[in-house]
């Protein structure tokens, strides 16, 4: 009788072994099923990187949610609402909710004015954002460049402390992957900036992120060293005057990617348009200038250039920001007032 208790009890272990072999067996097998998937099939990223987006929304929703009732237990006097004192936090710029004008005539500046409203803002799929130390883009898969990108530009920041590093690389950081160098090489068209390196010479660091392919585009070389050169030196000349600049720039996208001539394995397409603007607050005085987050005025410069070699000067292709809007589907400084932001992007200013 004891031995075969004794037997029993050997033939479960041995049971119990077999078990946990073949759960380790499966596991391991999901595991490298997984991780295959992830390497090899960009669409498995963009599942990934779309599920988070929307856990991430899910979460500032019920936090948002919490405040409300916290407010509403707890009401407040102010007759504005707090702005966020923060430059950073995952979409917080996309977040944000217009401000009002000042009661004294100012016009408040919200952080992150520079960064506009887009599609990656309901999570649509080919719509990702990157977010990098002095400027973010929104990168469009499809097209394998950016829609945007966007920064803004300090009088201090005019300072050569950086040389040209010329480090291009891919982007590790974008999801389905960015365009490569080789997709480049030999097409004829220049890997050209949105972010200008130039605009990030205060620091090495912040210079070498420019160089990443999500921040390249494919450019006309007469274009990219002609009118473009010269409309983003004359834009580190209006920050310099002005004391600071909002700068959002990109290549015109308003047909599907299959519509466009590309290069490269990876399809990059060549764009017809590009647009920059710039916004230039007025300041009455230094006084004025050392509290950044209201004006006295604005100045709004918009430009639609076709990406070829162009005899005459940029000022040729200036347009209003609401045309720039209708051909992209962006929509550019909606945390503004809505009055303030009507009158600036519905007029060619002098």
């Amino acid at each position: 009788m004891a031995q075969k208790k004794r037997k029993s009890k050997k033939q479960t272990s041995d049971t119990k072994i077999t078990i946990i072999f073949v759960i380790v067996i499966i596991i391991s097998v999901l595991a490298l099923a997984g991780i295959w998937c992830y390497t090899h099939q960009p669409e498995v990223r963009v599942w990934l990187f779309q599920a988070s987006q929307r856990a991430e929304q899910f979460k500032e929703e019920l936090a948002s949610d919490g405040q409300q009732q916290e407010k509403a237990q707890h009401p407040s006097d102010d007759s504005l609402p707090a702005k966020d004192a923060s430059d950073g936090g995952e979409d917080q710029s996309l977040l944000s909710t217009a401000v009002p004008p000042a009661s004294d005539g100012l016009i408040l500046l919200p952080s992150n004015l520079a960064f506009p409203r887009c599609a990656a803002r309901e999570h649509a799929p080919d719509h990702e954002l990157r977010h990098f130390t002095d400027y973010d883009i929104c990168y469009r898969e499809s097209y394998e460049q950016a829609e945007w990108s966007a920064y803004q530009l300090e009088r201090s920041e005019l300072v050569k402390n950086a040389s040209r590093s010329d480090d291009f690389r891919q982007d590790p950081n974008i999801s389905t992957g960015s365009a490569t160098l080789a997709d480049y090489r030999k097409s004829g068209y220049d890997r050209g900036h949105l972010a200008p390196a130039a605009d990030f010479a205060y620091s090495q660091d912040a210079m070498s992120e420019t160089f990443y392919m999500s921040n390249m585009t494919a450019q006309a070389p007469q274009f990219n060293r002609g009118i473009w050169k010269d409309l983003e030196e004359d834009v580190r000349s209006w920050a310099r005057k002005y004391g600071r600049a909002y700068v959002i720039c990109g290549p015109i996208l308003d047909e599907d990617a299959a519509a466009y001539a590309t290069i490269g394995t990876n399809k990059v397409v060549i764009p017809r348009y590009f647009y920059k603007i710039v916004l230039l607050p007025v300041y009455t005085d230094e006084s004025d200038f050392a509290t950044p987050d209201d004006c006295s005025g604005l100045v709004a410069r918009a430009y639609i250039i076709p990406n070829k070699k162009c005899d005459d000067g940029y000022e040729s292709y200036r347009v209003t920001i609401n045309e720039i809007e209708s051909r992209t589907g962006i929509d550019f400084f909606y945390l503004l007032d809505d009055t303030v932001e009507e009158k600036i992007e519905s007029a060619v200013q002098d």
